[in-house]
Parts: structure tokens; C-alpha cells; sequence
């Protein structure tokens, strides 16, 4: 009798053992998928804010483009060509989005170029969600033998953020901030 009570003894901690090994494989799995889990959350919600930032991207590109051809007269809002002004001048007139802030300023050194900046605010307005556009127009002439042929490039970079405080950029001073951008030539 003194031994089978020696052997009850000497296995009793072998159960607690065993559900603590168990326990802790059983925390390590569902530490794992929770971390794949969240890691899954924040790349989905990356392809989204890119998303929004491409659009923003085309958006603005698309609405200089309209802007550009002809305005409510029929005549360019942003001009055939280079300038002959230095100083920046603002645009009135161009429409896009919820606010549109644009300043026109003219690169004097070789008269052959000149660009304009546009922010565009896409936000929308009860706050959903927010897109911002920065659009910069460069007109001018290029030598393309011996003639001086006139082109305009539109660099229109867009962002899941609003407007910076101000309003005279985008805002992106968040780390999640994402950038998309397209140039059109033509």
C-alpha cells in the first residue's frame, strides 16, 4: 500500500505541468494570429488611403486639364505661354473640389517657361474621409529643331490628408500620410 501511494504522489504535478505547456503554445497561437490579424487591418487600410490619394492624384490633373482648355468664355484660364510678370498673382475662377486655392508665378530666367500652383481640396464635407490635391502647371516653349513648339506639364500629386492649417497645402504632417502622383504632358 505505501508504494501505490508513493506513485499518486509523484504524478500529481504532472497534470498541472502539462495544462501549463498547453496553455502557453495555446497564447503563442493566438498572440501570432492576432499580430497577422493587425497587420492585415493596416494593409488594407494602406491600399484604401492609396486609393484616395490616386484619385485625389487624377482628380486635380484631370479638373487643370478642363480648366486649361477653355473657361466659361472660352479663353484659357491658365494662360498659352509664359508670362512677362515676375511676381505671383493669384487665380480666380478655377472650380475643383470643395476649396481651390491657386497662385500663379512666373519663372523669368530664360522666358520660356512659367508655372502655376493649385492646391484642391477633395475632403468631404461632413468629414468622412479626406483628399488634397497639389497640381502644379508649367507652360512653355521647347526647341524641337528650328522651331519653338509650346507644351504644358501638369504635375499633380494627391494625398489622403485635408488642407494644412492655412489652407495653402496639403497637410502631411501624419505618418500615415500617402502620396500619389501623375504627370500629364501635352
Amino acid at each position: 500500500m505505501i508504494n501505490s501511494k508513493i506513485k499518486k504522489i509523484d504524478t500529481a504535478g504532472f497534470t498541472l505541468f502539462v495544462a501549463m505547456i498547453v496553455s502557453s503554445l495555446l497564447l503563442a497561437v493566438g498572440f501570432s494570429i492576432s499580430n497577422i490579424i493587425l497587420k492585415q487591418l493596416l494593409l488594407s487600410g494602406s491600399g484604401k488611403d492609396s486609393q484616395i490619394a490616386f484619385y485625389a492624384a487624377d482628380s486635380g490633373a484631370e479638373c487643370v486639364q478642363f480648366w486649361d482648355s477653355k473657361d466659361s468664355t472660352g479663353a484659357p484660364l491658365l494662360g498659352d505661354g509664359p508670362f512677362a510678370t515676375s511676381s505671383p498673382t493669384p487665380i480666380l475662377g478655377i472650380i475643383c473640389g470643395i476649396k481651390t486655392t491657386g497662385v500663379k508665378a512666373d519663372i523669368v530666367a530664360d522666358n520660356k517657361t512659367s508655372t502655376t500652383t493649385l492646391v484642391i481640396d477633395y475632403s468631404s464635407l461632413s468629414g468622412d474621409y479626406k483628399a488634397c490635391a497639389l497640381v502644379v502647371v508649367e507652360k512653355g516653349f521647347t526647341t524641337i529643331g528650328p522651331e519653338e513648339v509650346p507644351y504644358t506639364k501638369v504635375t499633380s500629386r494627391g494625398y489622403n490628408s485635408g488642407l494644412a492649417v492655412g489652407g495653402g497645402a496639403c497637410d502631411v504632417s501624419n505618418k500615415r500620410t500617402v502620396e500619389r502622383g501623375l504627370v500629364v504632358q501635352y
